[in-house]
């Protein structure tokens, strides 16, 4: 595998206007700076993910806080543990950005089913607008908001804009061994599957004047569902 420096090394911490927040980013033609996007392949060890079918865990109050997420082990494997490390990285790269002692600590917690640490992917559903005065209010996808209980949220403040977005895929093979994906509804992952997370480093301004480094979900695809098929099967 390669060094961190060889290839953290292209990436320079980047404070963007709206939503405010901190990305990691790199050159990309001529002066142009685009997000570092990146994958992880892991297993689900626990999920809260689409559809919002529950109207009663969702008010005016929490709309700022309410979020999907998808946690991920590697069962202890060497491959994962490493890309870990390189998360722990990218958090030193960020905390030197910030003065000393303004960024909260990286904490990667131990698995509670199995071997080895796992790292939390998540996406708030909303924006607040004040934070991106400029940027477009979407609609809510149906699969992710059947009863319109987030669409309902949505006032002068609160607003679901692309960065909120999340895609959902199932990987296949081609006949001729190429990889393919297509589209599938977000309920159908499950605890077991293993995925492929794609991801960006973003750190936020907490109330408290504190920030903190996420890791932010754009996309999860199943890559291998057999697993969790077998142990829930009844058969």
């Amino acid at each position: 595998m390669q060094d961190a420096s060889e290839w953290l090394g292209e990436y320079v911490v980047t404070e963007y206007p709206e939503p405010h927040c901190w990305r990691l980013t790199r050159s990309a033609s001529g002066t142009e700076l685009e997000e570092g996007v990146f994958s992880l392949q892991g297993v689900i060890a626990s999920k809260e993910l689409p559809p919002v079918l529950d109207a009663s865990s969702a008010s005016k109050r929490s709309a700022p806080f309410l979020r999907q997420q998808v946690t991920l082990t590697g069962l202890s494997l060497p491959a994962f543990e490493k890309a870990l490390d390189y998360a722990g990285d990218v958090f030193n790269k960020f905390r030197r950005y910030f003065p000393d002692k303004q960024i909260q600590p990286w904490v990667l917690p131990p698995c509670s089913e199995s071997p080895g640490r796992t790292i939390t992917f998540s996406n708030h559903y909303f924006t607040r607008r004040n934070e991106a005065p400029t940027l477009r209010s979407i609609p809510f996808p149906l699969v992710v908001d059947p009863r319109s209980i987030l669409a309902n949220l949505v006032d002068g403040t609160m607003f679901h804009s692309e960065d909120n977005e999340v895609s959902y895929y199932e990987r296949y093979q081609e006949e001729d061994k190429s990889l393919k994906h297509q589209y599938i509804p977000p309920q159908s992952f499950r605890i077991g599957d293993i995925v492929d997370v794609q991801f960006g480093f973003v750190a936020y301004r907490m109330r408290s004047g504190m920030h903190i480094l996420k890791p932010i979900m754009y996309s999860i695809s199943l890559v291998d569902k057999r697993y969790s098929d077998v142990r829930h099967c009844s058969c």
